[in-house]
């Protein structure tokens, strides 16, 4: 075994920073109880989108481009045509004839795995789980262990930091040399910095990375765990959304690299596996693009503008007629995918209504608390912090204190139940004990005889209760409500006459025992549904002194004008629209035209 000389002049200032930059690069992903979509190259919109596309397909092996049939199919549709390939081509200054990107379409598909680790490679042996599935496995275990909070009812304490606990773990954890038939791993992990920052320095030297080296290979360690990291990357968001930070993101870096030293056998003679991987480490560094992959991000760019072409001339249509004087009603809805439809529909069906679009969560920078829990929860873009913390009443403090002792009796009622289903012994006896017990409810979820798993707000409530509450803002001078429904209003761009119903319908979805049900409601409120905030909305805006302040500032709501807050179920089309009941009489032939225009469009 040839000893390896640490480098000596070591710039640890200059590694660290790399560091930073590197982990700065990596976009937070949220939790499935408020999934939002989130672009995973956020963090580089710096960069050109062409320095973007090289690094990641020299790194992680990334086309960032659909396949090859997928744009000869565009260009036989013609959705692609020949003057989009020359604009492309002309971007790029590339002096080649569309012809031979047509050609560029008919290679042969080429693969790209990225940089190579050295843990990619070490020996393969027929009977074990190799290093790279090893350590992806073993990592994803100790992430899934240190991160949980609500869900385990058995995990370890996370009261040091990521780096620290998953050292810890690695120590106590025996069976690592024989599932890696390393016999001096045990020894290896043992000789392992206690500090995340010194893992970094010292997997450098050992590895003998140049300072060219840093940025990529610290790339390609977080692209390997690129789920696990945009996690830290969220931590990272809400810490700085609070004014704070969170740098578990680089102990993620730091477990990476520790493990990349662990792999190293410490042999540096020719044949050794270190001399390998530094020889394909420079080779597919110093690799071009090929001609395919740049033939196809060419053709990507030449997507992009066919589309752009096609929103243009849409966009510079002749304009619809003109709509009355003073509609029926006027409907905001959310500016989601999923409301489209429902909003067409329902100007076709109603001429006379007139619809708008507008961000689901409706301007108000709110957390939302239902009453007797303690799950606060953001009913806002995912991008911004709350500023205001709202819960729900009945109007009564003294009702509120008895409705949410009740709603807490019944929830750890439950907490406790399912307790014992997760119990070992449960598996033999709870099926066998009250199987038959679950038939009546299950055979009424099937047959739509029941209404099903209730939704989160209405947990622990019978209807009566759930109906006797409305969400609240909290406590605000009338300067400040004004301030809030002025900021509003001018947001939503109201004009013209006002119409004797404005009504805002947040949306959301309904399912059981899905996941990803977040996904499904309302991303600009942060994978929740839209009801609080379309509620509070309009409480605040059929206030009488809030209306008379804002009409100080030159935005009338008139009298005659009543503001209705609603929900849009986008799995079923099915609008519920709250305290229309509470309308003035002179009203509700108005109202009784929109609900029948509502359940048309449905």
């Amino acid at each position: 075994m040839t000893a390896f000389e640490p480098t000596p002049d070591l710039e640890y200032q200059a590694l660290h920073e790399v560091a930073r930059q590197a982990c700065a690069r990596i976009a937070p992903t949220w939790p499935l109880d408020r999934m939002i979509a989130v672009s995973p190259l956020w963090e580089r919109r710096d960069q050109a989108w062409q320095t973007v596309a090289a690094q990641l397909w020299q790194r992680a092996g990334s086309r960032l481009t659909l396949s090859a049939a997928d744009y000869r199919q565009a260009w036989q549709d013609g959705r692609i045509a020949e003057r989009h390939l020359q604009q492309a081509l002309a971007e790029q200054g590339e002096s080649c004839k569309p012809a031979r990107l047509l050609e560029a379409l008919d290679a042969s598909a080429e693969a790209c795995p990225g940089l190579p680790l050295l843990e990619d490679l070490a020996e393969p042996r027929s009977s074990l789980p190799g290093w790279p599935t090893l350590i992806t496995q073993q990592i994803g275990q100790s992430c899934a262990a240190w991160f949980d909070h609500e869900q385990a009812d058995w995990r370890p304490a996370n009261s040091t930091g990521l780096y620290q606990a998953w050292h810890a773990s690695l120590l106590a954890d025996r069976g690592l040399t024989v599932l890696s038939a390393c016999r001096d791993l045990h020894q290896r992990i043992a000789e392992l910095p206690a500090e995340p920052r010194a893992v970094l320095e010292a997997a450098v030297q050992r590895l003998g990375l140049a300072a060219e080296d840093w940025a990529p290979w610290f790339d390609c360690l977080l692209l390997r765990s690129l789920g696990w990291a945009s996690w830290c990357a969220y931590r990272r968001w809400q810490a700085r959304l609070e004014g704070g930070d969170d740098q578990t993101l680089l102990d993620l870096l730091a477990i990476r690299a520790a493990w990349e030293c662990l792999v190293d056998d410490r042999r540096r003679d020719a044949d050794s596996r270190w001399q390998t991987w530094r020889s394909a480490w420079q080779a597919r560094l110093q690799q071009p693009p090929s001609a395919k992959w740049q033939a196809l991000q060419l053709w990507q760019r030449a997507d992009e503008l066919a589309w752009q072409e096609q929103l243009q001339q849409a966009l510079c249509q002749s304009a619809p007629a003109a709509l009355p004087q003073a509609p029926l009603a006027k409907l905001f809805f959310c500016i989601d995918v999923r409301s489209e439809p429902l909003r067409r529909a329902l100007e076709q069906a109603c001429p006379e209504l007139e619809t708008g679009g507008f961000a689901g969560f409706f301007g108000l920078p709110i957390a939302y608390t239902p009453l007797g829990t303690s799950a606060t929860r953001p009913q806002l873009p995912g991008l911004l912090a709350p500023q205001l913390q709202v819960s729900e009443s009945s109007g009564d403090a003294v009702q509120d204190r008895q409705l949410a002792a009740v709603r807490q009796d019944r929830l750890a009622r439950q907490g406790g139940w399912r307790l014992f289903e997760r119990l070992p012994a449960s598996t033999f006896t709870l099926v066998e004990s009250i199987g038959l017990g679950y038939a009546g409810a299950l055979l009424g979820r099937t047959y739509g005889v029941s209404e099903g798993v209730p939704q989160p707000e209405r947990i622990a409530w019978r209807l009566g209760e759930w109906q006797r509450l409305h969400p609240q803002l909290p406590a605000m001078a009338m300067q400040q409500q004004v301030d809030l429904a002025a900021r509003i209003l001018k947001g939503m761009g109201l004009s013209g006459p006002m119409p004797a119903l404005l009504v805002l319908l947040g949306h959301g979805s309904q399912s059981a025992n899905n996941p990803q049900a977040a996904g499904l409601d309302c991303g600009a409120c942060c994978g929740q549904s839209g009801e609080v905030n379309a509620r509070l909305l309009a409480r605040l805006l059929n206030d009488s002194e809030v209306r008379a302040g804002l009409r100080a500032r030159g935005l009338d709501l008139p009298p005659h004008c009543q503001v209705l807050a609603g929900l849009h179920n986008t799995t079923t089309d099915e609008v519920q629209v709250f305290a229309h009941e509470e309308l003035p009489a002179a009203l509700q032939p108005g109202w009784q035209r929109l609900r029948a225009a509502l359940d048309v469009a449905s």
